[in-house]
């Protein structure tokens, strides 16, 4: 019987970015200047080739889960 996977986080949830694997640039996302630490929400789920979309100081971005952590 094969599992179905669910998603760790939903729409409207506040999340923190944890890490940045997987991202460009020394201690922030190169592309978009976020920091580890920092928090947003989840805008959608399952977003093109990333699992979650989160909006971080009036802009959205793309993510995967290991690169959050829900606050």
């Amino acid at each position: 019987m094969n599992a179905l996977k669910t998603n760790k986080f939903k729409v409207g949830d506040e999340v923190e970015i944890v890490s940045l694997q997987g991202t460009d640039g020394i201690g922030y996302r190169g592309d978009c200047n976020v920091w580890i630490g920092e928090t947003g929400v989840v805008t959608e789920v399952c977003w093109r080739d990333m699992p979650y979309k989160v909006e971080t100081n009036g802009v959205t971005w793309s993510w995967s889960e290991n690169n959050l952590k829900l606050v």
